[in-house]
């Protein structure tokens, strides 16, 4: 297949956050498969295009003033401009595959423009990065709705828990048959270090023989560091030696601070701030005991590093991918229950032992790359094999290795031109020109050129009108409730509403949330 990957972020353009490894480690994996992959995503300090690991990476420049809905904005226009340009070069696209709410209008522009179907992978929710609150405020509102959009428009959309799958689902009423589970994944080897555990912990004041508890990650509210926190003193009255080194910056790091020296264990918190990599993977290797106090985990990367450096983890039940007292433990959402698990770990070096090898020997098992991008590849030959105008899924793939460096050399010459240069030269190719390049793509690929668009594909203008007159319903409702009162719950119930076509109410009932896990 061909397939274009579409993201804000990657390993080898500008990277933000957990979803860069997801995009170009996926993207490889799917390569070494025989797959054509192009990464769609922002430019940063890379060139327009490079080959990578046999990905193909078409980057385009973006606008960074303004918001992140502005910014987004920029950066579709910019990727839809490039893919009409790339396909050119190329050839059709078989399916597209977008990550989280950022590219979610470009995919909808490339669906309506050249009729290729997308899957969207949601690795976090608004509702989520918000704490498991719902915000009324004029950002998080339009990132949500562009959430809503993306599962609206897609053909599948993929979460990588039942967890996660659940609250899709809670939120945005996307149908069951809908959604697939694809778990994210780790190279295998990739945080193990053969490091002195002595030594790293001397450079920071730490005795070579005094147990850590390593956190890891951003310093927000959704990641829970003030839980841990709090916990530290009902751990120090069991073990007075116990430290606490917290790697990650945010906007709950002062309060952290601030919560520890009026708690008085601040003597035994480290506090590192943002860390290279190399220093976190030190840390990992390092530390006694992994903790992830979360109180909405999508996934959970650090539990496969932690695994993956033979660690035993303990996180709350928002971490839905560890089976408890089998590879980890799990704790409620709350300091008592936190505590309670870091001290069973404390006193049971033989249990910690037990549950580091059950954790690597499953991270070598469910999570490598490959498995999952097995798991990714028969989601889209679903998607195809429901289109009866669709291409060949493995037209792209059996080009001989010498026919694709061949190809990707040409476009690159093209593809790395002055965006001004490259839009000139294609415009002014002859007509015999461009029919001589599709006639030689067309031979290569084996494959004869789509007559139709596929009725899958392409929404009729009479859906078209209906998802936009949905949209601005939803608008509407998210502006008249802008005092910010109406709880998630209720915000349920008027989705629900929105996507029937009913008449929304100012009101609606109110429910609490409970999660329901097996933990200690």
């Amino acid at each position: 297949m061909r397939i274009g990957m579409v993201s804000w972020e990657s390993l080898y353009s500008v990277k933000v956050g957990g979803v860069a490894p997801h995009v170009s480690e996926l993207s490889e994996a799917l390569a070494r498969r025989g797959h054509e992959v192009h990464v769609f995503t922002r430019r940063g300090d890379f060139g327009p295009y490079d080959e990578i690991n046999g990905v193909h990476y078409q980057r385009v420049d973006s606008n960074i003033s303004g918001d992140i809905v502005y910014q987004m904005d920029r950066m579709c226009d910019a990727i839809h401009d490039r893919f009409g340009y790339v396909q050119k070069l190329f050839g059709k696209f078989d399916i597209m595959h977008g990550h989280d709410w950022h590219p979610v209008t470009a995919l909808d522009k490339i669906k309506a423009s050249y009729g290729i179907p997308y899957v969207i992978t949601l690795h976090s929710t608004e509702w989520g990065r918000c704490g498991n609150n719902f915000s009324y405020d004029g950002i998080p509102r339009e990132v949500a709705h562009r959430e809503w959009l993306g599962g609206y428009g897609s053909a599948r959309v993929i979460t990588t828990t039942q967890r996660m799958k659940d609250e899709l689902m809670w939120l945005y009423q996307i149908p069951n048959e809908k959604m697939e589970i694809i778990p994210n994944g780790i190279v295998i080897g990739s945080v193990r270090r053969n490091v002195d555990p002595g030594q790293v912990k001397e450079k920071y004041g730490i005795h070579p023989l005094t147990p850590v508890v390593l956190f890891c990650g951003r310093m927000g509210y959704q990641k829970g560091p003030d839980i841990l926190v709090e916990a530290i003193p009902q751990i120090l009255d069991k073990r007075w030696d116990v430290e606490f080194v917290f790697i990650g910056d945010g906007s709950m790091k002062q309060y952290c601070e601030d919560k520890a020296r009026e708690l008085g264990v601040d003597e035994s918190c480290h506090f590192l701030g943002y860390c290279p990599s190399t220093l976190k993977e030190e840390w990992m290797n390092a530390c006694d005991i992994i903790c992830i106090p979360s109180r909405n985990e999508p996934f959970g990367i650090v539990v496969l590093e932690g695994w993956d450096a033979a660690k035993p983890v303990i996180a709350t039940g928002a971490v839905s991918i560890i089976k408890n007292f089998e590879d980890g433990l799990l704790a409620y959402i709350e300091p008592q229950s936190i505590a309670w698990c870091l001290n069973r770990m404390l006193e049971n070096p033989e249990e910690r032992e037990r549950l580091s090898l059950a954790g690597r020997e499953r991270v070598e098992c469910d999570f490598t790359w490959d498995r999952i991008a097995r798991m990714t590849e028969e989601v889209y030959s679903s998607v195809l094999g429901r289109s009866p105008t669709s291409r060949s899924v493995s037209s792209a793939s059996v080009r001989s290795k010498s026919q694709r460096s061949k190809s990707s050399s040409s476009a690159a010459k093209q593809l790395n031109t002055p965006p001004s240069e490259s839009v000139s030269s294609a415009s002014v190719r002859s007509k015999s020109q461009r029919s001589k390049s599709s006639s030689s793509a067309a031979k290569r690929l084996n494959t004869p050129p789509s007559e139709s668009v596929s009725s899958a594909s392409v929404r009729s203008k009479s859906q078209r009108s209906k998802s936009s007159s949905s949209a601005a319903n939803w608008s509407r409702v998210l502006h008249s409730k802008s005092n910010g009162q109406v709880t998630w719950r209720n915000s349920q119930a008027m989705w629900r509403k929105v996507l029937s076509g009913s008449k929304i109410s100012a009101d609606s009932g109110q429910e609490s949330i409970n999660s329901s896990s097996r933990m200690c």
